[in-house]
């Protein structure tokens, strides 16, 4: 995988090469348009290219003390991808091959759900190294608002409730009306590491690229109506 998930020593436009080797991802300021009004998030932007790459990045990063930890994290995702797409030695080594050779690294990110009790956040991000095709990655930030903590799919449901069975019963029946579309024997089931997002009206779990799918396939998502839980649910 990862990315993604399975992610820049570079800079906004307006400077130049030089100049943006010396900037680092975390003194860029934060973009004035934010999500939405009176969101928690706020999106950092970041471009460049050269012969050797081209980088457009468009990562989130929350407001508050208590999620430093969780920008720190994010600002490594952006500073990794950007170390890998800028390797001088990479660039050398493919341009032996293909003069055209430019690496790629791309991400990007959605709000999905935002309300006084959590965050439901999905990180997109894309690398491209040389090859047949690059490889992206979804990255989910499922954010407890009071605590600041992300939240596994254990979390997302009250203590002792068997969620697990319901998810993967449905995620079965719709493998089953498209078997041409899967690896119908690879997926096992669900675990409390699975990706999810939620949206208010649906849990919506995903799945990488290869792990049940074809690469053709992206993200394998099923959209399970949060009404199928009932009473079940720690967050609305």
């Amino acid at each position: 995988m990862l990315i993604i998930v399975t992610m820049i020593s570079c800079g906004f436009n307006n400077k130049t090469n030089e100049e943006t080797e010396k900037t680092n991802l975390e003194k860029i300021e934060p973009s004035s348009v934010k999500s939405k009004p009176k969101s928690i998030v706020s999106a950092k932007t970041y471009e460049f290219s050269d012969a050797c790459c081209n980088l457009q990045m468009k990562y989130p990063q929350f407001s508050g003390s208590k999620y430093i930890f969780l920008n720190r994290e994010i600002v490594k995702t952006a500073n990794d991808l950007r170390d890998e797409a800028r390797s001088a030695d990479l660039c050398k080594e493919m341009k032996q091959f293909n003069p055209d050779f430019k690496a790629e690294a791309r991400a990007d990110y959605k709000i999905w759900q935002e309300n006084s009790e959590l965050l439901s956040l999905c990180m997109e991000t894309y690398i491209f190294l040389g090859g047949a095709h690059g490889m992206p990655c979804k990255i989910p930030y499922n954010i407890d608002i009071k605590t600041g903590k992300k939240i596994s799919l254990d979390e997302f449901f009250i203590a002792g409730y068997d969620y697990k069975s319901p998810i993967n019963a449905f995620i079965k029946k719709k493998i089953a009306e498209r078997p041409e579309e899967f690896f119908s024997e690879e997926f096992k089931g669900i675990t409390s590491e699975t990706g999810f997002y939620t949206d208010g009206a649906y849990l919506h779990i995903f799945f990488p690229p290869y792990e049940i799918a074809p690469y053709s396939s992206g993200f394998p998502t099923f959209d399970i109506p949060l009404s199928d839980f009932e009473n079940n649910l720690r967050y609305r």
